[in-house]
């Protein structure tokens, strides 16, 4: 198949190339930065640039349709948070395959609000959570420690831990209803990707968290495990909601009960864990699993480290393969620091924080 995968910014996605490309498949990749790590890679028969979803969806779509026609694509596969940008423009791409789940999915799971209803109705346990709405006392949510984040954000660079009582000043200037109080939770934290084909798990993996990028943020150093109990809350997850396409849960493994804290649906860093096993292509292109077909998963133990991401955040060196590690494909780890580079750069006359800078033009914020 010919394949065009979005957001080539991602380590995810270039990892999720390199198996396309083992698995016999033609990969293209596109991106609106004109520098990524995506550019030198020897399995990618082309790079490609789309104007910025946020900027205006009719321009992208018109863009994306006129590349799919170009190229003859068989199916586009969002990686990143252009994900829900695609998936609510597959009407006026017609003829073209989407690799992802509705619109209306897809945007409930990524609210942090809206998700915890999604796992009550599945039957499954849930960590208290609040919407910060007029009912809820500028001295706070109550009693306790509580975790406040956005109900539209990534990276939790905008993420505090308060104790209850204490004043919430920075909420000001945004509406309080866009945030969430969830209880904060101590134990081990495990994150989770996954694919699902109407409602049935495919493929999963789960991974232990080992450093983070910021106190709360993205995993930048991790190693996979066999949890039982993950692996089962996902299915009974998706199987509820009759799911389609990529999803990814961050867990709690709490004293009381493991509990799913947020939803990302779409590509992450758990891709990694199948480094070599292009059977995962199948299960995420291919619509036609059987009834009794084995859940696809990865061996546990293996560690994996962004070493660039340990070194700016200043986290212990750690063993395991590097994030672009390929023998056969070294230059996607030499032009990383182009990448970062012109990302930092772009960051610093914007005045962002770069976490932020680096999906401003492609995240949904349902704004």
């Amino acid at each position: 198949m010919r394949v065009l995968l979005t957001g080539a910014r991602a380590p995810a996605t270039l990892e999720l190339a390199r198996l396309c490309s083992l698995a016999g498949h033609e990969v293209h990749v596109a991106d609106t930065a004109r520098w990524h790590i995506c550019r030198g890679s020897r399995r990618i028969a082309g790079v490609h640039r789309l104007p910025a979803p946020r900027r205006g969806h009719q321009a992208y779509a018109a863009a994306l349709g006129a590349l799919a026609a170009r190229l003859d694509l068989d199916v586009v596969v969002p990686t990143c948070e252009e994900i829900f940008h695609l998936a609510s423009i597959r009407e006026e791409v017609p003829g073209l395959r989407i690799a992802c789940d509705s619109a209306e999915r897809l945007l409930a799971l990524h609210d942090k609000w809206r998700f915890i209803g999604l796992c009550e109705a599945a039957g499954l346990a849930v960590p208290r959570t609040r919407l910060l709405d007029a009912g809820v006392p500028a001295a706070g949510p109550g009693a306790g420690r509580w975790v406040l984040k956005p109900r539209f954000s990534r990276f939790a660079t905008r993420v505090q831990v308060v104790a209850g009582g204490a004043a919430l000043p920075y909420l000001a200037g945004d509406l309080p209803s866009r945030w969430v109080a969830q209880e904060f939770l101590d134990g081990p934290v495990l994150c989770s990707w996954s694919v699902a084909q109407a409602g049935r798990l495919r493929a999963h993996v789960t991974y232990a968290v080992d450093e983070t990028a910021g106190p709360h943020g993205a995993a930048i150093a991790f190693h996979t495990v066999h949890h039982t109990a993950v692996r089962a809350w996902v299915a009974q997850f998706v199987a509820a909601h009759a799911l389609d396409g990529q999803f990814a849960f961050d867990f709690v493994d709490h004293a009381g009960g493991l509990r799913a804290i947020e939803c990302n649906p779409r590509l992450t860093s758990g891709i990694h864990g199948f480094r070599g096993l292009p059977g995962v292509v199948a299960c995420l292109l291919e619509g036609n699993a059987g009834p009794d077909d084995a859940i696809l998963e990865p061996p546990a133990g293996q560690r994996f480290r962004s070493r660039l991401a340990l070194s700016a955040f200043r986290r212990p060196s750690r063993a395991g393969a590097g994030l672009l590690d390929a023998r056969d494909d070294p230059w996607p780890r030499r032009l990383q620091w182009v990448a970062w580079a012109d990302l930092f750069l772009r960051a610093a006359i914007a005045g962002d924080d770069p976490r932020r800078y680096s999906t401003r033009d492609i995240e949904w914020n349902d704004d």
